[in-house]
This record gives C-alpha cells, structure tokens and sequence, in this order.
C-alpha cells in the first residue's frame, strides 16, 4: 500500500474518531448545574448565596409571586385585603386564617369554605401576570376536609388553572379537575391544556390531592411557538410523583400567535355538585408563582431520582455562576437536614448538596409577598 493510501486511510479514521468522540458545535450537550459550595446551616428567613456553574439566567431573579400569608391580619379577605384578584367568580369570600398551615415556621393560611346550602361555588380568585407572560410553574401545598353533611352527590374541586383572558374561559389555557371519594381519595381527574381547536387531555394517572393531609401540587404550562410548532408543554405533580406529561405539545396554534398567558388562579377556583348538605373546609399555603420552572429546592433524597419531599426556595439574585435565595424552612424540623439542589430553565438538576437547619432568624422584607405588575 502507498504511503499517500495509507495516510488517506489514517486522516479518515481520526476524522471519524473525531465525529464520534467531539460532537458538532451545535449539537453539543448542555453541561447539567452544579452547586460548589452552599453555607452547611440555613436557617429560615436567612439570605444564603450557593456558587457553581451553568446555573444558567433568570430574569427577574425573584419569582413573580411568593406569598407565606404571614403578612397579613388574620381574617383579612384574599381579594380585598391581601391584593388578589377576582377573576371572574361568583363572589364568593376566602380569608387568611390561623386555624391551619404548612410547616413549622407559620402561622397563617388562605382559607376557603365551601359552605352547606349551595350545589356549587366558584369564588375563582387568583393572579393577574405581567404582560408577555409566555411560560408559567405554580406551586403551593393544599390541604382539605368534608366538615359535615352525609350527600353522597359527586362532588369536584376544580383547582388551578391559568391561560389567556378572559379569564376561565379564554383559550389558550391548562386546567385540573379532581373528583374524591366519599373518604377523601382523588380516584377520577379531568387534567389538559385547551387552544381553539380543542382539549389535549392527559394521562389518566390519578395521584391527587387527597383530604386531610398537606400536598405539595407542581404545574408547568409553557406556549408553544406558533404557527404549529411542537414546543410547548403542560406537566403537573402531586408530592413529586408525575400526573401530566404533555411535552412538546402545540398549545398555541397558528390562530393564537398573539395570545399569553394572562392569569393563573389559586386552588380555589371552584367546587361543584356537592349537596346542599355537605360542607368543606379548604386551606394553602406557601404559594409560589414564576414565570420559568428554573428555582432553588430543598430535598430529603441525596439524589434527584430520589428526591423525596422538597421545600421550594425564595431566589433573590440569580447569575449563571451564583445564586442566593431566602431560606423558606416549611416542614423540615429545625434541626433537620436536607440536599440543596438548583433547577436550571430545561428542569435539569444539579447535585444535591447536604445542608443543615440551624436556629430561626427574623425574615427579611423581601420574604413578604412580592408586587404583582398589573
């Protein structure tokens, strides 16, 4: 064989080597988050910076909404009181209350009584966004119970739902319904994302938000590029166990290019065909509304596979290499522990860090519900 076949023949195999060992620019994987160093002790209400790399951006860094209700007298009225919106109910009263709430550093909740003598209520009280809203992640922990009344009517509680205006009934939009048992199971839900074309409905995976005990509930509502691209998505949890998995979905059409996402409503949107008898008290808390699934979570797994219960963060500065955020404690023990991990805009986690709880400080005012653009 020549020397100049016999370089040929070389020069192809590093190339291929090449092609297999160092992909294309654009095709290059994205490196995942990772935390470096993070304080060993939080404490609630403490400001604490984690330093690492490919965190990516977040803008605004804090979230577009963060509401503990701590800050508001009790019995204050949600809609006239504590500046949430009325959107489009019945007019219907929800309150902050301290006869129940999350965690072991509050003391105060929002509080809806679905109360006897109606079929249905809908107080649907919720949240206008700021303007150009295009990607939506809420999350809040709920708690509920049957106080009285022995109907065996079905009964819905229509929960979260968030889209276009007007509100409830514009398009595009996603929605949850769940339907409990008679001892407070969720056994049937009606979960999907709408545009004007129709619903997309999705799986029939029913982990639900069952009665007396606190849920952490998770939504992830993203528009798609119009025309017709498969972009966008719609993905719920209960306590970390997936019921939606829409990705790369349409769920803004050619006949939508326009539209945002106007409005997110809280849990208590409505409850429907319960009995004139039957009474139910409903309760959450620790609110969290952005406009990016990209946040800071403290986990009781050391893996994210394995992440078990977990406590959102309160960022207040984010940059690609440091990230610091207000402890928000919620049902870790003060002297628990716990893994630290950084969600980046695509939900890739990073590692988890161990982090320890130490004594109580005094929240700063940035703890306290954010403003809300109108």
């Amino acid at each position: 064989m020549s020397n100049k076949r016999a370089n040929a023949k070389e020069r192809l195999f590093i190339t291929l080597c090449a092609v297999l060992i160092f992909p294309a620019a654009g095709l290059a994987a994205v490196a995942p988050p990772f935390i470096s160093s993070v304080s060993s002790v939080l404490s609630h209400g403490q400001n604490v910076t984690i330093t690492g790399s490919s965190f990516g951006t977040k803008s605004p860094a804090a979230p577009i909404k963060w509401d503990n209700f701590e800050s508001y007298p009790d019995g204050a009225d949600m809609v006239v009181n504590a500046g949430y919106d009325n959107l489009g109910g019945d007019g219907s009263k929800a309150y902050i209350k301290t006869d129940n709430f999350f965690g072991n550093n509050g003391s105060k909740s929002a509080k809806m009584d679905y109360t006897t003598g109606k079929n249905s209520m809908f107080p649907r009280i919720g949240t206008n966004l700021p303007s150009g809203t295009m990607e939506l992640y809420v999350t809040y922990q709920a708690y509920w119970t049957h106080y009285t009344g022995t109907e065996s009517a079905p009964f819905i509680f229509k929960w979260t739902r968030g889209g276009s205006n007007p509100s409830y009934s514009g398009v595009p939009k996603f929605y949850e319904t769940v339907r409990p048992n008679s001892a407070g199971t969720v056994t049937g839900t009606d979960r999907g994302f709408v545009t004007d074309t129709g619903t997309t409905y999705a799986q029939n995976v029913v982990a639900g938000q069952n009665a007396k005990l606190w849920n952490r509930v998770e939504y992830h509502y993203k528009l798609s590029n119009p025309p017709g691209t498969a972009n966008g998505a719609y993905e719920q949890w209960v306590n970390n166990k997936k019921n939606v998995d829409l990705i790369g979905k349409i769920t803004r059409t050619a006949n939508e290019p326009n539209s945002t996402i106007d409005y997110v409503m809280s849990p208590f949107d409505g409850n429907d065909s319960y009995g004139n008898t039957n009474g139910y008290f409903f309760w959450f808390d620790d609110y969290y509304i952005d406009n990016t699934p990209a946040r800071v979570e403290v986990c009781s797994g050391s893996t994210w596979d394995t992440k078990g219960n977990c406590t959102i963060q309160i960022p207040v500065a984010w940059s690609s290499t440091s990230i610091t955020f207000t402890v928000n404690q919620g049902s870790i023990p003060s002297n628990g522990s716990g893994y630290l991990y950084v969600v980046d805009v695509n939900q890739t986690p990073s590692n988890g860090v161990l982090v320890n709880f130490g004594d109580s400080v005094s929240p700063p005012s940035n703890l306290k519900p954010t403003t809300i653009l109108k």
